[in-house]
């Protein structure tokens, strides 16, 4: 930990693994890790496998069929966001995943429990493991960290297509990115929209010791808080780029051109990506959770209005990257931020 004497955070939520963890601790974190990463990887052709073979080759066939007319009608379902499950973000494999790295949660602000927010997450990285593990399981007991908050993920609709996913998304607390969804949840009461920002594009930009934050040109946001009166929270989480390295495909080429055809259809950045093999490197990578930005409803703000907020928050990231980078980055002084 890279935390000088005498700095002071509010709230520290820590778990790392033993300095010579047992063969068994070790095999089973990587188990944890390699079984998400084929998931997330090849969750696509591991749910078409599963529905082809059931389709072509059993007599269940039909509940195949009337599963996928139950997805048709379920979108953009409140009843949806009641499928959060306590349960499943208990489960065992999402500590082992934890320890991996290792992944920490740091508070540095209470919530007021009266009110909705929205963490703006930066970077997404590769796989946005910080985000993931933080929120969307108890592995670093989140839940007792914000204790009369509930969160939720906006993401691509692309995950609510695939069987088996689908349902494990759904427990963890991710929601299709519309319109529809993100009002239904902050119009819910104690609730905790999470948004990465950046999203699968900035994914290109991932290196190990580069910040790079797409946030620019991401105004919709800013619109959404203002017209919920929801209050922003910037949340960047340290050494998400160094778990994994990529390699380097200049911008303009045929090959980042097929990779951003594929990412503007998917929703996901299909990266070259390696680390200690597949998996990616055992870093250190903590997320930090900054002061809310307190902010006025208002149904039908101005461009004025957006660009001034906007401004404020850009303001409130760089001051909180710059206040804690000494904290979790080695060699923090040759780390910059920028932002496109």
């Amino acid at each position: 930990m890279l935390m000088e004497e005498g700095e002071i955070v509010m709230h520290v939520v820590e778990r790392r693994t033993d300095s010579c963890p047992s063969t068994l601790k070790w095999h089973l974190q990587t188990l944890a890790c390699g079984t998400v990463l084929l998931t997330l990887g090849c969750g696509f052709f591991i749910s078409v496998s599963i529905v082809l073979y059931i389709l072509l080759y059993t007599r269940f066939y039909p509940l195949v069929i009337l599963y996928y007319i139950w997805v048709w009608y379920d979108t953009d379902s409140r009843a949806s966001l009641e499928r959060r499950s306590p349960r499943v973000r208990e489960w065992a494999i999402w500590r082992y995943l934890r320890d991996y790295f290792p992944v920490r949660l740091v508070k540095t602000a209470e919530l007021d429990p009266n009110l909705n927010y929205i963490f703006c997450t930066f970077p997404h990285g590769v796989l946005g493991i910080g985000s993931g593990i933080n929120f969307f399981t108890n592995a670093n007991k989140v839940d007792t960290v914000f204790p009369n908050h509930k969160s939720y993920l906006a993401t691509v609709n692309y995950h609510f297509k695939l069987f088996y996913i689908r349902e494990i998304g759904h427990a963890l607390g991710f929601c299709p990115a519309t319109p529809k969804t993100v009002s239904n949840v902050l119009s819910r009461p104690n609730s905790v929209l999470v948004l990465i920002i950046g999203g699968a594009a900035e994914a290109f930009y991932s290196r190990p010791g580069k910040y790079t934050f797409f946030l620019s040109q991401r105004k919709g946001f800013v619109k959404m808080a203002l017209k919920h009166g929801t209050p922003l929270v910037p949340v960047i989480t340290f050494g998400e780029p160094d778990i994994y390295d990529q390699v380097d495909i200049p911008e303009g080429s045929w090959l980042r051109r097929c990779q951003e055809f594929i990412r503007k259809i998917t929703g996901v950045a299909p990266i070259i990506l390696y680390g200690n093999g597949p998996l990616p490197y055992r870093r250190q990578t903590t997320t930090v959770v900054g002061k809310p930005l307190p902010l006025e409803k208002t149904l039908n703000p101005t461009q004025e209005q957006i660009d001034e907020l906007h401004q404020k928050f850009t303001t409130e990231l760089v001051k909180l990257f710059e206040e804690n980078k000494k904290l979790y980055l080695e060699n923090h002084e040759k780390v910059h931020l920028v932002i496109k």
